[in-house]
């Protein structure tokens, strides 16, 4: 499931409001995204977790398309956009934490270095001290071993990561849909001093042995002139 043309409205994502709209756009008119709810669809998924709620649009999507959900967990850093989620998400099935999650800290700078809502990173708190806010960390494997969770999204800026890095559990979660930062990897091995890793992509696959890619994704232009393998995936355990 590849690249797909789509004329694209004119949506700024430097609002909620404005990037709910981006995102239901994107997860409609999508055949990526379609067939991503379509599967979660048949295999009756019952629990979820949203790592990077943002405008909880997503979690709105999988409340109202797979009927199937009993309980869904949704982690949103950024206080306005956590705020929004209370206000835009049926909390009668789903949990709401503003908190990141990240593993070696107990609080992390975010910050952000264009107008997106959605773009909060760890890795340039010292580039952008301007636009910054501190927010707490907790691990992902608590919340693993409290419930089980069928499907995690991950769309976190570049923290995916450290929670492939860390998280001993993750590996064991059946379906798994991520969006990797390759424009943050390289800034990350530096950060962490890793090597052995050809790629991001290579990383990914290391700390997720028993999955495989079942739908990818490429949304960006340059990473389909650069023949980058996706940067969207649905991973299933194998």
């Amino acid at each position: 499931m590849n690249n797909q043309s789509i004329e694209w409205p004119e949506i700024s994502t430097n609002t909620q409001d404005n990037h709910k709209e981006y995102t239901s756009f994107e997860w409609t008119n999508f055949d990526y995204f379609n067939e991503v709810v379509k599967y979660l669809q048949e295999k009756n998924i019952k629990s979820f977790i949203d790592l990077g709620g943002c405008t909880g649009e997503v979690s709105n999507i999988i409340l109202q398309k797979v009927p199937t959900i009993e309980y869904g967990l949704i982690f949103e850093p950024y206080p306005n956009n956590y705020q929004y989620i209370l206000e835009n998400v049926s909390l009668d099935k789903v949990r709401v934490e503003n908190k990141a999650v990240f593993y070696g800290k107990e609080n992390l700078t975010l910050s952000i270095d264009w107008t997106n809502i959605g773009a909060w990173s760890f890795l340039f708190a010292e580039n952008y001290p301007e636009k910054s806010f501190d927010v707490e960390c907790v691990s992902l494997d608590p919340y693993l071993k409290e419930k089980k969770y069928d499907f995690i999204k991950i769309d976190i800026e570049g923290s995916e990561y450290n929670i492939l890095e860390n998280s001993e559990l993750l590996k064991e979660v059946q379906f798994i849909e991520l969006e990797i930062h390759y424009e943050h990897f390289e800034r990350y091995q530096k950060q962490n001093n890793l090597s052995g890793y050809d790629s991001a992509y290579d990383f990914v696959l290391k700390h997720l042995p028993n999955h495989e890619v079942y739908y990818f994704c490429c949304r960006q232009e340059w990473e389909v002139k650069n023949n980058t393998p996706g940067n969207i995936f649905l991973i299933k355990k194998s």
